[in-house]
């Protein structure tokens, strides 16, 4: 049974170290990639510690939001039918 388990251990060991061995090769070949799929995951793990019952989300602060783009267009074109008439 012990023979098992050492075997079991070192594939496990030996995963791992190949993980991280495709981790560090892709960044060398596209870091921004990496670093964003990094921060992805890294975002996905910290919403674990989050208290029950909320919402988490990554901030941004360079996000402007979908929602300002509509808003500005049909006041630019409100004040473009104000002037038309």
């Amino acid at each position: 049974m012990s023979r098992w388990v050492d075997i079991i251990v070192i594939v496990l060991i030996a995963l791992g170290a190949l993980a991280v061995t495709a981790v560090v090769a892709l960044y060398f070949i596209g870091p921004t990639r990496i670093k964003f799929a990094g921060g992805e995951a890294r975002e996905y793990f910290l919403t674990f510690n989050a208290p029950p019952c909320t919402t988490t989300t990554a901030a941004n602060a360079a996000y402007k939001g979908a929602a300002a783009a509509p808003k500005a267009a049909a006041a630019a074109a409100a004040a473009q039918g104000a002037a038309a008439d």
